[in-house]
């Protein structure tokens, strides 16, 4: 056995497929088979059994990944170990977030730091909230750019904090309900209006439910969407109206060619969107960690006034 084997193993029971598990890995079925075969044999064990749904994990299993994912989470502290002697003259970051944020976060941010850095090799992992923090407890990830909260296996550190914003189809007449002094809009004018949401398993729809129900308003949902981008762009096109947060749609701006109404939500229903990067307390936490969560700070300081938006 090898550490490719035990990577391909972690991959099958995190996935409980292995189709899904070789579309994931770009190899063939036979190959992941032959794989458990192989270990299978030479330890004297069952890793899986055969389901319904799919496969799972036997006693032996979950011992087999449990040393497994402890021995990647050693390597990898060994590696960036053995980078730091070097002062930043070498690295490697597995960096996990979800597309929402990937999209409008860190291209300007990456572009800088790779300049600061060019020696410091970064992989992205676009996944789900959820995901990321089982990946970062196990070692798989450095770093999980976040906007839920965390348990106490996490060190936190606040990046920003954005202002969640209403965005209306140019049609869309407020009338009296539109405060000029404020910005803001009177969320009773939304009862019964369709709305584009975000998804349901996503944070966001959270946040949007939040505000929503603080209103004491029901909404029509006409559309459900994972991408902030998507949301502004079908609202501004007349599907209905949807909520996101100011950061997306403040760099989303010049798409929009001027079409869309934008309104501030008052502060009684507000619930701001949060991004924080976490950190495994069980981890190694490497200077290039500690130097892409210092420049990720730096960059977004004093946001909505600085950062990529108004540079």
């Amino acid at each position: 056995m090898n550490s490719k084997d035990m990577e391909s193993i972690c991959i099958i029971a995190e996935e409980g497929s292995v189709t899904r598990a070789a579309k994931r890995l770009f190899t063939a079925q036979s190959s992941l088979s032959q794989c458990i075969q192989r270990v299978e044999q030479e330890f004297g064990i069952t890793l899986f059994v055969r389901t319904k749904s799919g496969i799972e994990l036997t006693d032996a299993g979950h011992l087999f990944i449990s040393s497994a994912e402890q021995i990647g989470k050693i390597y990898r502290d060994m590696e960036n170990s053995f980078f730091d002697l070097n002062s930043l003259a070498a690295g490697h970051l597995v960096i996990g977030i979800p597309a929402l944020l990937s999209s409008y976060l860190l291209p300007e941010f990456l572009t800088q730091f790779k300049y600061r850095y060019p020696n410091i090799i970064i992989e992205m992992l676009e996944a789900e909230n959820n995901r990321l923090e089982s990946l970062l407890q196990r070692g798989k990830i450095d770093l999980a750019i976040s906007s839920i909260d965390s348990s106490n296996n996490f060190s936190c550190i606040h990046i920003l904090t954005s202002d969640m914003v209403i965005i209306a189809p140019d049609r869309f007449d407020p009338g009296p309900a539109f405060d000029p002094t404020t910005n803001c809009l009177d969320l009773a004018i939304l009862d019964g209006k369709p709305f584009i949401m975000p998804q349901k398993k996503q944070k966001l729809n959270e946040i949007v439910e939040s505000i929503i129900n603080k209103a004491g308003i029901k909404v029509d949902p006409v559309l459900y969407t994972s991408s902030s981008k998507g949301g502004i762009l079908y609202s501004i096109c007349g599907l209905g109206f949807t909520i996101q947060p100011e950061i997306s749609y403040l760099f989303h701006k010049k798409l929009l060619d001027g079409r869309g109404k934008v309104y501030r939500i008052p502060d009684a229903y507000q619930a701001c969107w949060k991004i924080q990067v976490k950190q495994s307390k069980d981890c190694y936490f490497s200077k290039a960690a500690q130097a892409f969560t210092h420049e990720l700070c730096q960059f977004f300081a004093g946001y909505p006034e600085s950062g990529p938006i108004h540079r």
